[in-house]
């Protein structure tokens, strides 16, 4: 009779295992459905939230133009930028993400240079120099400060907070004609779009200014790929984000570096009140930026390489083709 029992126990135990596995996949497959459906909805509100992060860090950097709220602003705007390249990708010919990107463009330009000069002038002082160099060469840097400090003032002055409002209309609009279905399809494309440029461009990634394009990428990518998981979690494009926030910090380090070392050998073509030794010195720091930086090229290489690799599994390329 316990032999009876313990089977009919058995059975039951496992109806009610594989019912609850399929009210668990059940579950899931609505959550997705759901997530999906709220695509368009999702998007124009990250839109709407950048924006309105931009309106907050221009009044900040009104007040105090610092480095940090200067970097703030810059960060804002390259996330508005990866969402308008996201919505060119969207609807071709109805959207154009250099037209509205360009109000951002004064800002964005006159915003770098003075970050720049700030935070050349922190990195600087991390090298141990003598105080009389770094005296002289923040001397030398002044007016390019002083003077992007102006531009930057007159651009935060000159935009007009209500081209957001009539941006928001009209994207609001764009993303509710458009099939939540298109736009996670669209979302892979556009990865597919980033990471092949990314590919063609990582051969010559010793030449500065293509490493600056493929930062800019990379950049592009993190954005978009951190909107999409926010949205709808996914365990292989975590996997991608990880490795995109690691080598973006390398490449950050590399972009700083590389802009310290330029501006150091500009001070030294120039007439200044340095002893020789100084200029020896400092001749003997710049060296020593480029030999750091040759490291990082090849750490990031090795790292592009992997997140190439990684965002190719994380999308299945002939399903998404046949889905555009």
């Amino acid at each position: 009779m316990t032999y009876v029992t313990n089977i009919v126990e058995h059975f039951h135990i496992k109806r009610y295992e594989l019912a609850i596995n399929l009210l668990l996949k059940f579950i899931l497959r609505m959550k997705r459905i759901t997530v999906q459906n709220n695509f368009s909805k999702y998007l124009f509100n990250y839109y709407k939230k950048q924006a309105e992060s931009f309106v907050i860090h221009i009044e900040k950097a009104k007040s105090i133009p610092g480095e940090k709220n200067i970097h703030q602003l810059r960060v804002d705007i390259k996330k508005l930028r990866a969402i308008f390249n996201m919505l060119q990708l969207l609807f071709h010919d109805k959207f154009n993400a250099d037209k509205y990107y360009a109000v951002f463009k004064p800002i964005f330009k006159n915003a770098g240079k003075v970050r720049e000069v700030q935070l050349n002038s922190v990195l600087l002082s991390k090298y141990k120099l003598s105080p009389s160099i770094i005296k002289e060469y923040n001397l030398f840097f002044k007016d390019k400060g002083e003077s992007s400090a102006k531009k930057l003032k007159i651009a935060l002055s000159d935009f007009k907070t209500d081209r957001l409002d009539r941006s928001k209309i009209k994207i609001k609009k764009l993303l509710h004609e458009v099939k939540n279905k298109k736009i996670s399809a669209r979302h892979h494309l556009y990865i597919i779009t980033e990471i092949q440029q990314i590919e063609q461009l990582l051969p010559s990634g010793n030449d500065p200014a293509i490493m600056h394009k493929i930062r800019m990428h990379l950049k592009s990518l993190t954005a978009i790929g951190l909107l999409f998981h926010n949205m709808s979690p996914d365990k292989e494009l975590q996997k991608l984000l990880t490795l995109l926030k690691k080598n973006g910090t390398i490449i950050g380090n590399w972009h700083d570096k590389i802009m310290l070392a330029e501006s150091l050998e500009l001070f030294l073509t120039t007439k200044n009140k340095l002893s020789t030794d100084d200029l020896i010195l400092l001749s003997q720091v710049v060296e020593r930026i480029k030999k750091e930086n040759k490291f990082l090229v090849i750490k990031l290489k090795n790292g592009i390489a992997e997140i190439l690799k990684t965002a190719y599994s994380f999308i299945n390329l002939k399903h998404v083709w046949l889905k555009c």
